[in-house]
C-alpha cells in the first residue's frame, strides 16, 4: 500500500481500495455489497471505540405524500462500540451473556457456566468464557476446532487461538481482549508470546477454580457438566504422559456401589471403611453386567464400596493416574482383597500341593 498527504474538510483519513478484477475462483465484487461489508466489520471490528458508518441504500415513501417509493443513501453505525466483556458485571444479566452466546454462534444451547473476569499486571486483559450445556455435534472429530476468539483494544487479530486452551478443556467457549497484544502480531509469533503463554495459564487456573466451584456449590450441574464433557478430562489425565493429572484428579466423577450415584475420589477415600487400603474398581459395558460378577458380589459383602467403569478411557486414566491420596486403585477381579482367613488357607495349601508335584516331576 501508499500513503501520502493530502488536502480534506475536517479530519479523518481516507482509504481507497482497489479491487481485483474477477477470476473463475475469485468474485471480487462481493466486496462492492453493503451485506459483505457489513459482515467483515462485525466480524473483525465490532467491539473498536469509534463508530463505523457505512452507506447503504433503503427505499422508502416520497416525502410528497404520493405512494411512489425513492432509493436513498443514508449512514448506518455497524459496529457495537462498547463490548459485553468491557461492561461492569454487576450491569450485565445471564440474558446478555445468553444472547451474546448466541450471536457469536457459539452452539445452539445455552451456556452451563458464564467465566467473566479481568486481570490487571504485567500483563493485563478481559476474559468471557462459556462452558457448553452440550457436547457440539462435531467435538470427537478431527473437524472440530478448539480455540478462543483473540482481541486487541477490541480489533480480532485471530478467530480461533488454539494456544489459550490445553488439549482437556477445548469444550470452552469464548474469547480474550487485550490491550498489551499487538495488532500486527503473526500467528506463528503467537504460538511463542510468553505474554500469550502466560494469558493462556491464567485461563487453564482460572476454569479449574470455577469448575471446583461449580462442584462444591451446584452439584446437579456439575454432574450434567461432566455428563457432556467429563471424557476428555479423563482423555486430559493420561495424556501427554499424565503431566496434567494432579490438576485434573479433583475434577473426576465415577459412578459407585454407594447408590449408583456419582462419586469424586476424595468423597471415596473419606469414606473407606479403616481397614481398607486400596481404592476398588470393577470394569465392564454396564453396571448391570458389572453387578452380576462374582468378584464384586465378595467386595460388596465385605462392606466394600466399589468404583463403576463403564467407559473405555476410564481405566487408561486411573493406570496413569496409580493412586489418589496415597491409595492405589486396586480392580475387584483380581479378588485377593476379599477372602476371609480359611480361603486364603485353602488357596495356600493348593498351591503349596502343586509346587511339590512339579517337584516331584522334576526329579
Amino acid at each position: 500500500y501508499e500513503m501520502e498527504a493530502c488536502e480534506k474538510d475536517g479530519y479523518g483519513t481516507v482509504i481507497e481500495i482497489e479491487l481485483s478484477d474477477n477470476t473463475e475462483e475469485e468474485n471480487y465484487d462481493e466486496y462492492l455489497e453493503s451485506f459483505r461489508l457489513e459482515n467483515i466489520i462485525k466480524k473483525y471490528s465490532d467491539f473498536i471505540r469509534y463508530p463505523i458508518l457505512l452507506p447503504v441504500e433503503e427505499v422508502q415513501p416520497k416525502e410528497d405524500g404520493s405512494e411512489e417509493t425513492e432509493t436513498v443513501v443514508k449512514e448506518k453505525t455497524v459496529n457495537t462500540m462498547v463490548p459485553i466483556w468491557k461492561k461492569d458485571k454487576s450491569e450485565l444479566t445471564e440474558e446478555d451473556y445468553t444472547n451474546f452466546y448466541h450471536d457469536k454462534h457459539y452452539g445452539f444451547d445455552d451456556p452451563l457456566k458464564t467465566i467473566h473476569f479481568q486481570v490487571d499486571g504485567m500483563i493485563s486483559y478481559r476474559a468471557l468464557l462459556f462452558i457448553p450445556e452440550k457436547t457440539p455435534f462435531d467435538y470427537y472429530t478431527k473437524e472440530y476446532e478448539k480455540g478462543l476468539e483473540l482481541y486487541s483494544s477490541g480489533v480480532m487479530i485471530m478467530e480461533k487461538s488454539p494456544d489459550l486452551l490445553p488439549d482437556y478443556f477445548s469444550f470452552v467457549k469464548g474469547l480474550v481482549d487485550s490491550e498489551d497484544l499487538s495488532l500486527n502480531i503473526s500467528r506463528e509469533m503467537l504460538q511463542h508470546n510468553r505474554q500469550l503463554q502466560r494469558i493462556a495459564k491464567n485461563i487453564k487456573d482460572k476454569i479449574k477454580r470455577e469448575l471446583l466451584s461449580l462442584l462444591k456449590k451446584d452439584r446437579e450441574k456439575y454432574e450434567a457438566f461432566f455428563d457432556s464433557f467429563g471424557r476428555q478430562l479423563k482423555f486430559g489425565v493420561y495424556s501427554d504422559f499424565g503431566a496434567n493429572k494432579e490438576d485434573l484428579q479433583d475434577l473426576l466423577l465415577f459412578k459407585s456401589s454407594k447408590d449408583k450415584a456419582y462419586v469424586t475420589l476424595k468423597e471415596y477415600v473419606e469414606r473407606m471403611k479403616e481397614d481398607q487400603k486400596s481404592i476398588y474398581y470393577a470394569s465392564g459395558e454396564s453396571i448391570e453386567k458389572i453387578e452380576k460378577s462374582p468378584q464384586i458380589e465378595k467386595a460388596l459383602d465385605k462392606g466394600y464400596e466399589v468404583l463403576f467403569f463403564t467407559d473405555e478411557v476410564d481405566e487408561f486414566a486411573i493406570n496413569m493416574l496409580g493412586s489418589y491420596e496415597e491409595k492405589e486403585f486396586k480392580s475387584v477381579a483380581s479378588g485377593e482383597d476379599f477372602l476371609d482367613e480359611e480361603e486364603k488357607d485353602e488357596i495356600k495349601n493348593v498351591q503349596e500341593e502343586k509346587k511339590d508335584m512339579l517337584e516331584k516331576m522334576k526329579s
